[in-house]
């Protein structure tokens, strides 16, 4: 995993030492209106998800875990997004942007880097998100980018938590377009 550069943000590969700040964020509960999780009860509980999320492999070696954490021009962290990369190239993408910063942009533009590199350098072909039906934002978001609403039964690469939208972009691993 590499760096990421875009007009305004930094996107630094996620470590153990970023737990301080992002605990910070994710301690807000306005974050947990659309997630299906639940905040961490200590920053030491962060650090060490952080720290097995490091190896950027699951245990069984069948996915890429490739998590960045986005810094803003003066250098404050501003979220994460993570990608969970298929061995057959498809890539599930989720977002968090610290509520301060929402509706200024820094979600879609740190997702089309994301989105780029995982292309350029992790092989994914085909991009899926969840959300919230009631998350307009988290919608809007990917529909900007691109992404299309498909029905929960015609997805068929993992469950989805009750509810949720799935958006897709790219060409299916099993070859359609899903």
């Amino acid at each position: 995993m590499k760096v990421l550069r875009t007009e305004r943000l930094v996107l630094e590969p996620l470590q153990e030492a970023h737990a301080s700040e992002m605990f910070r964020i994710l301690v807000d509960p306005i974050i947990y209106t659309y997630l299906h999780e639940r905040p961490p009860f200590t920053e030491d509980e962060l650090r060490a998800r952080y720290r097995f999320l490091e190896r950027r492999r699951s245990p069984d070696g069948a996915h890429e875990w490739l998590s960045w954490v986005l810094r803003g021009p003066g250098g404050e962290v501003y979220g994460h997004i993570t990608a969970i990369v298929h061995a057959r190239g498809a890539a599930d993408l989720t977002v968090l942007i610290t509520p301060r910063m929402w509706r200024q942009g820094f979600g879609r533009e740190a997702l089309k880097s994301a989105i780029a590199d995982l292309k350029a350098n992790h092989r994914a072909t085909y991009f899926f998100a969840t959300v919230s039906p009631r998350n307009e934002q988290g919608i809007a978001l990917f529909q900007h980018l691109g992404f299309r609403l498909v029905g929960r039964s015609d997805f068929d690469l993992r469950a989805v938590d009750n509810g949720d939208l799935v958006f897709v972009n790219g060409r299916h691993p099993n070859g359609g377009d899903n």
